[in-house]
């Protein structure tokens, strides 16, 4: 009767409380807000009620910037969907550079091979916590005068070469989905160029409070309640991604498909998803070091197995806030230990798989490897040593398996 998510943050009750009195009293959103600007060291911060629609209203105020001279804008191929959704409704042209699978960082490499002639901008993803090499990106922009966003979906609180990463882009996009660092609904874009995202109409109001999602989402990722989840959701046949806090991919089972009106007046996270925010944002440090540890230990375990390939840090990566612990494993083992992982009560996850991500491994064979051999393990707060050396002894098993077929 326990049944671990593939990635949470724990929210107290305590927290949901006094979230719940600042609502009351308006005044969490700004406090959020100065928060955030302290944190990476910015001066602006902008809250919207989706990654997309954060994603969305970044590039869009860029486009206006350059009253449309530039259009391209440089992505890793494999990243989330919710980023060429968002250049593809802001009616920009997406570049792809490739990964590097043996860090999940951008490969050099292949960005540099890119023609930079009418590139607005390049959106460096941080894997699961991971990092590519900022100040080599950073080089890479002021040559080719590019803006630099920053996804820190995952990342927020990892450190490269001693600095938080978000901290050295031009943009900071901030994913407050559920099973992010900050699970609050929402996203955030954090900048120094505030000229730049005032050309947009942001009213600051809001349409949903998201208290009850708040709530349920609290209890669900419990282990035990999270067992009752599953249970009831294989049994149904229910889609959870029917669910999600990213309502533009709610009904999508294509990668470039996504359900988004873009809004003549754009808004903001609630005060109350604010004050929560500004709750967990204080509580990181506890988070990482529970991250952390996990990830250690998760690694120690299966260090020595064939079949799976860990995941190296980039040699200045200091700190990196494990939201998921990523591996590669042997693609024609990987459906059968996500299918024996799932019947002992643990979630792991392919990643974007269920977005019918179709990559060409021809053009872009680090990518695709990534695609096909990505695994990512829980090693949220919730999780125990019970846990992780259960993980280990089912991946383990495969490995005899391997043996013997190779053997064969």
């Amino acid at each position: 009767m326990r049944f671990l998510a593939a990635a949470a943050t724990p929210l107290k009750i305590s927290w949901i409380i006094q979230s719940l009195l600042k609502h009351i009293n308006g005044n969490g959103r700004a406090e959020f807000e100065e928060a955030l600007k302290k944190y990476f060291n910015k001066t602006s911060v902008y809250t919207f009620t989706s990654l997309m629609r954060t994603n969305y209203a970044c590039l869009l105020a860029l486009k206006l910037s350059t009253h449309g001279d530039k259009k391209r804008i440089i992505l890793p191929r494999y990243s989330c969907p919710s980023f060429i959704h968002a250049i593809l409704a802001s009616e920009l042209e997406p570049v792809y550079c490739d990964i590097n699978p043996e860090t999940l960082s951008i490969d050099i490499n292949s960005l540099e091979r890119i023609d930079t002639k009418n590139v607005l901008a390049i959106i460096c993803t941080n894997l699961f916590g991971l990092s590519s090499k900022v100040e080599e990106i950073r080089n890479f922009c002021n040559k080719h005068d590019i803006y630099m966003i920053e996804g820190v979906d995952y990342g927020i609180g990892s450190k490269y070469d001693k600095k938080l990463i978000g901290t050295e882009s031009d943009f900071t996009i901030l994913n407050f989905q559920e099973g992010k660092a900050i699970p609050i609904g929402g996203g955030a874009v954090i900048t120094n160029h505030e000229s730049i995202m005032n050309l947009l109409n942001i009213s600051g109001n809001t349409h949903s409070t998201k208290i009850f999602t708040l709530i349920a989402y609290r209890f669900a990722i419990m282990p035990f309640f999270y067992w009752l989840f599953m249970k009831i959701v294989i049994f149904l046949g229910f889609n959870r991604k029917k669910l999600s806090m990213e309502d533009t991919i709610r009904n999508t089972s294509k990668e470039f498909d996504f359900s988004f009106e873009p809004p003549s007046v754009f808004t903001s996270i609630s005060n109350f998803q604010a004050s929560l925010g500004l709750i967990v944002l204080n509580n990181l440090e506890s988070f990482i070091e529970a991250r952390k540890i996990n990830a250690y230990k998760i690694e120690e375990e299966l260090m020595n197995i064939g079949y799976i390939k860990l995941i190296k840090r980039e040699e200045k990566l200091d700190i990196v806030h494990y939201i998921r612990y990523p591996i590669l494993v042997d693609p024609e083992l990987r459906e059968s230990v996500l299918k024996e992982l799932l019947e002992k009560g643990i979630e792991a996850s392919p990643m974007y798989v269920e977005h019918g991500m179709n990559i060409n491994p021809l053009e872009f064979p680090g990518s695709y490897k990534v695609l096909s051999e990505i695994l990512t393990l829980p090693c949220h707060p919730y999780v125990n040593t019970k846990d992780i050396l259960k993980m280990s002894k089912i991946i383990n098993n495969f490995s005899s398996c391997k043996s013997l077929c190779m053997e064969e």
